[in-house]
């Protein structure tokens, strides 16, 4: 009976203990969540804008400031970041890379024009190779230089989606990654 007691006892408090505690209780504790709204259009919206969106009321915080790239040739954000730095916007720094263009095709019909058309590009899936990327890279360090952010700076290579990932594609980043690192004054 002694015996019978002291293991229906021990399995009762097995019991209890186990309701008082859950598996999550023994894995290390969850992060904090942290939530900073932002957003990014490509051209300027213009400063009324930039204030309005800034207002007390407003979630945002932050807004991608967008560089001329070789994919992205509007310059109506460039010398804009004193002023929107005085309106207290974060900003994450924009490079539009070469792109893969993927499921854009082009039949023989179209061939000449798009051959006239590509005699001067700067934005084109035949672009993307290592060498296209190094110089890339230090391109987006010297535009982001010259529009006077700090160094330390985190540079965001902006791709557009695709559903497979080229080789070509793989060697133009990690060039482009290379080549910002190389510069020294900002993070890729």
């Amino acid at each position: 009976m002694h015996r019978r007691f002291r293991a229906t006892a021990l399995a009762g408090l097995a019991l209890a203990l186990g309701a008082c505690t859950d598996a999550a209780g023994i894995l290390a504790p969850t992060p904090p969540a942290y939530n900073h709204p932002g957003f990014d259009t490509a051209i300027y919206p213009g400063d009324a804008a930039m204030r309005a969106w800034r207002a007390p009321a407003s979630p945002y915080e932050w807004v991608g400031y967008y560089l001329p790239a070789p994919c992205h040739h509007d310059t109506t954000w460039s010398g804009r970041r004193s002023y929107l730095r005085s309106l207290g916007w974060g900003t994450a720094v924009l490079y539009v890379g070469q792109q893969t263009w993927e499921g854009v095709p082009v039949g023989p019909r179209l061939a000449p024009a798009m051959q006239r058309a590509t005699q001067s590009v700067t934005c084109s899936r035949t672009l993307l190779s290592g060498a296209q990327g190094t110089s890339e890279g230090m391109d987006a360090a010297a535009k982001t230089a010259n529009e006077g952010f700090p160094a330390g700076t985190v540079i965001y290579l902006d791709i557009e989606y695709m559903s497979t990932i080229p080789q070509s594609m793989r060697d133009y980043y990690r060039s482009w990654v290379a080549g910002v690192i190389a510069d020294g004054r900002y993070v890729p």
